[in-house]
């Protein structure tokens, strides 16, 4: 049983499809209980990082997923959420990857990162078994992980950046595996698969 995690009023109705595509039983929950009871957790999210880190808050599930043992993967704004610090906010993000988040500037005249963009494969990493480096995912992010030693594959949009972390059993993925085709029902596959 997989947890998918809604934060601030996400609806993630393109990752319930490919997960009953894939077979996988699951919950969209917010409920300790249930998330415990899984064996594995999908954290997305919607908006601004701050208010997502908020609404675990609120739902009590901010230390739980400091702590969770299973298999965790951070979609989009999931990834910000699971690292140290958002920018432009006094607040602390879950801290699975001890990294923070940046937001793309005006100065560097890049505002956001969206569209299909090929990854380039930098470290072996279970999520990327049968994907290739040069393989496409869509993205759709203003905010983004800085490439660092938990970094598995990176992306370019006029800075090199953070396409994928892994740390023991945290995994975070800057771009849309749900609406990114055939490789990103391969990398979901993976993961359920771990």
């Amino acid at each position: 049983m997989l947890a998918l995690i809604q934060c601030e009023n996400n609806k993630e109705n393109k990752i319930e499809e490919i997960l009953k595509k894939l077979g996988q039983t699951y919950k969209v929950t917010s409920s300790e209980s249930d998330i415990c009871s899984c064996d594995k957790v999908i954290l997305c999210g919607s908006g601004l990082p701050v208010q997502n880190i908020k609404a675990l808050h609120l739902l009590n599930l901010y230390s739980l997923l400091r702590m969770i043992k299973s298999p965790i993967l951070g979609i989009g704004i999931g990834v910000e959420l699971m690292s140290d610090h958002t920018p432009g906010e006094n607040i602390s993000c879950l801290g699975l990857f001890p990294v923070e988040s940046n937001k793309f500037s005006d100065d560097k005249n890049i505002h956001s990162h969206s569209g299909f963009k090929k990854i380039d494969i930098l470290k072996n990493s279970k999520l990327f078994e049968g994907i290739n480096s040069g393989d496409e995912f869509y993205f759709s992010e203003n905010y983004y992980l800085p490439e660092n030693k938990y970094t598995t594959s990176v992306v370019q949009n006029g800075i090199t950046f953070s396409a994928s972390v892994e740390k023991g059993n945290a995994f975070g993925v800057q771009f849309h595996p749900e609406i990114s085709g055939e490789t990103g029902l391969k990398l979901l596959e993976n993961f359920i698969k771990l």
